[in-house]
């Protein structure tokens, strides 16, 4: 019996015998919908039962909702800095440096695209910009209860990002948004009394943060000169802005 993923990798399960019924425990990576496929390769009939035990998580979030037993992962970066967030800052280009080569090269070429150059190479994990501190309520009966949340501090988040980014604010988002599919934003406004309602267990405590959710996004940046050389890439690490919400976990 092989366990395949979206990208056919198998785990052989190959140590079950006839009339007997076998425990067995497989580390499987899911497709990009989140779906494992199981193929049968023996020569019968199996009856088979698939549980789910857990799961690792790679990078960041969830921010789908789904109630979770872990508070929210902080970026493992300590040196990033927030781009500009008003509309002129963010659509100004970096100033290049005043020794740039110019002028055409001897082989007679000429790059008429010169310029900042950036380059999104990966979409990493979610994670949540918070604003004021979470909160938490306790379900200290024996039957299910329900609570609501509501925000009670208000902020803006805009980008965050290590590396010399050689673009704008703008086109970093417009490049982003191109490679991706997702609506990104220069900044986003979290509200107040934007509020969330959800179940508590008996005897579990139920903590929300509310904030600006981001992606993280690996890219390159470097400058592209007139005579189609380039500098030094830089390798840019950003945490872009794409929706506003809650976080809850139990505990």
């Amino acid at each position: 019996m092989a366990n395949r993923t979206a990208d056919a990798v198998d785990h052989l399960v190959g140590n079950f015998q006839a009339n007997t019924s076998t425990a067995d425990l497989v580390i499987a990576q899911p497709g990009d919908q989140g779906a494992v496929s199981i193929y049968n390769a023996s020569g019968g009939t199996i009856q088979l039962i698939v549980d789910l035990q857990g799961w690792f998580s790679l990078d960041g979030n969830d921010d789908s909702g789904a109630l979770t037993t872990q508070p929210p992962v902080d970026p493992p970066e300590t040196d990033l800095t927030d781009a500009p967030t008003d509309p002129a800052a963010a659509s100004s280009e970096p100033a290049l440096p005043t020794d740039a080569p110019t002028g055409i090269a001897p082989a007679g070429v000429y790059c008429d695209t010169a310029g900042g150059v950036y380059k999104p190479t990966s979409l990493g994990g979610k994670y949540i910009h918070s604003f004021g501190p979470w909160q938490s309520n306790y379900n200290g009966t024996t039957h299910n209860e329900t609570t609501t949340f509501t925000a009670e501090a208000s902020g803006t988040a805009g980008i965050s990002l290590t590396g010399s980014v050689k673009v704008s604010a703008n086109e970093l988002i417009a490049r982003q948004e191109a490679t991706y599919g997702i609506n990104f934003s220069v900044s986003l406004t979290a509200k107040l009394g934007n509020s969330i309602t959800a179940i508590i267990p008996p005897h579990k405590t139920l903590n929300g943060k509310y904030g600006v959710w981001r992606r993280r996004i690996t890219g390159t940046s470097y400058i592209l000169y007139s005579n189609c050389t380039r500098s030094a890439s830089s390798t840019v690490i950003s945490y872009t802005s794409y929706t506003v919400g809650w976080y809850t976990w139990q505990t």
